[in-house]
Order: structure tokens, then C-alpha cells, then sequence
């Protein structure tokens, strides 16, 4: 099957992608269910979207709000719209990339977000009073993030339909590809039946622009990435690689690289 692959470049970072074409031109492929294989194109679209706007922006917490409504799928409308109008009555601006997923537990709705740009008003850190009446899981987090001098893990006090946890993070590829082990083809559904999205996110967040690579470059282009860099990969049904990206942080590869791949990518225009 034909390979593509193609660079794209943020302000922190460049981004390699490899894409396998299945519908090369006068080769029928074997009969499957359409339904079925649309649905897996839709989670691996989904994703890879969500990780290309991830990690394009830059995160300052990791958050989950849960909703205690008995109908979670008036939740996954409300809970963005919650977020917008929070901006415009406090004259803020927080940037938030969200997906959903539906609780084991009481059918709840949990929001797993991505946030940025966030006033120091909507965040208080856990105190230890509170610490009792903190549901299991969060206990686990809370002692992960516990400090000398009390804990990272933060709630909103704005919110007032369920618990809220933040944990700061630094923004690195692996908090974004984190994130979509939500994006399970259960969840997907069902946020795109009742909300239209696979997931949501604010204005103005910064997407990535793709360049192709010509197939003379790519060995070397390869060749020179670091040991230990940051990489995913997407499967078919049968196990074979569909797409794959490396990411290459501008912090840890170095300017020489960084200027390196900088040339390539200018010159692909």
C-alpha cells in the first residue's frame, strides 16, 4: 500500500507523521463491514485530530469534572457552554480541549479536559479537612500530589454539579496522548450522538500546518531523530500500522536538530 509522510511544526516542537493509503488505485481490497470499519476510521480520525490541536498548545492542568446528572447526555453541550460563559462573566479566557467519557459507576458524566490560561481564582488546592470526604480515587490522586507543604491537586470551586480535580502538568506529548485513552469508540459514540464532536475545544487554539515529505528525504529525515524520542502508533483490525507520529520537542532535541528539520520544513512550502 502507498506510504505518505509529512513534517508539521509548532513553536515548541515539529511533528512526523507516517500514513498508509488503503485504497491504492485498480487493487480491490477484501469485503468487510462497512459499518464496522467506519467506525474505526472515525476513533483513529478522532484521535489523531485531538492529538495534532494537544499538542499544538501548550497545558497548564489536566483536569476531570464529573457531573452528577441522571441524564449525562444533556452534560456534554452544557459542560463546554459552562466553560464559555464562565469566560464572559469573569472577563477570562481559558483555553480548554475536552473529551467525555461515561462513568462505570452511576452512569455519571466525567469531562476530561485540557486546560490553559487559567486565573488563579478558579483553582484551590485541596486542604487537608478535605481530604476525608474525598471519594477513593481521588484520595489515590491526592496522596500522588501530595507535597511538604500540602498537595498539587487543586478543585474548581465553581463548579458545583459534581467533583472537579486539576493536576498541573508541563505540557509535554505524553500528557496529550494520555488523554486519548478516553477516546474509545463507546465514548466517541455516544458524545457525537447527543453533542455533534468527538471532542471540544475552545477558539483560537493553534493547529498544525502539514507538509508532505518527499519520499528522497524521509530515510534521512528518520535517521536523525533522537534516541528516546516521544512516539505513537495507530493499528488496524489485523495489527498493521495505519498512522504514526514522532514528536520531536524543541527543549530536548537540541538547535542543531531544531534548525535541521526547520530548513526542511521551509523548504517544503
Amino acid at each position: 500500500m502507498p506510504e505518505v509522510f509529512y513534517i508539521s511544526r509548532t513553536a515548541s516542537s515539529f511533528k512526523l507523521t507516517y500514513c498508509r493509503i488503503p485504497n491504492e488505485a485498480g487493487r480491490s481490497l477484501p469485503e468487510r463491514d462497512p459499518d464496522k470499519g467506519k467506525r474505526f476510521d472515525n476513533v483513529r480520525r478522532a484521535r489523531t485530530s485531538f492529538l495534532d490541536i494537544g499538542q499544538c498548545n501548550h497545558w497548564e492542568y489536566m483536569a476531570t469534572f464529573t457531573s452528577g446528572c441522571s441524564d449525562p447526555s444533556r452534560d456534554i453541550r452544557a459542560t463546554p457552554k459552562w466553560f464559555n460563559n464562565w469566560n464572559s462573566h469573569h472577563s477570562a479566557s481559558i483555553r480548554y480541549l475536552m473529551v467525555f467519557e461515561r462513568g462505570e459507576i452511576g452512569n455519571r458524566l466525567h469531562s476530561h479536559i485540557l486546560l490553559d490560561n487559567v486565573p488563579d481564582n478558579f483553582v484551590q488546592p485541596y486542604s487537608p479537612s478535605q481530604y476525608a470526604r474525598l471519594p477513593y480515587n481521588l484520595k489515590r490522586l491526592y496522596s500522588l500530589y501530595k507535597t511538604d507543604t500540602g498537595t498539587r491537586l487543586a478543585f474548581c470551586p465553581w463548579w458545583r454539579f459534581g467533583w472537579s480535580t486539576l493536576v498541573p502538568v508541563d505540557s509535554s506529548p505524553k500528557v496529550v496522548s494520555y488523554m486519548t485513552k478516553y477516546m474509545t469508540k463507546q465514548n466517541i459514540e455516544f458524545t457525537t450522538s447527543f453533542g455533534g464532536h468527538s471532542y471540544f475545544c475552545s477558539k483560537g487554539l493553534l493547529r498544525p500546518e502539514k507538509r508532505k515529505i518527499p519520499a528522497d528525504i524521509v530515510g534521512a529525515m528518520y535517521s536523525r531523530v533522537p534516541a528516546g524520542s516521544w512516539s505513537t502508533s495507530f493499528k488496524d483490525e489485523n495489527g498493521n500500522n495505519l498512522t504514526s507520529c514522532t514528536i520531536l520537542d524543541r527543549d530536548k532535541i537540541g538547535p542543531i536538530l531544531w534548525e535541521y528539520y526547520s530548513n526542511i520544513y521551509d523548504s517544503l512550502q
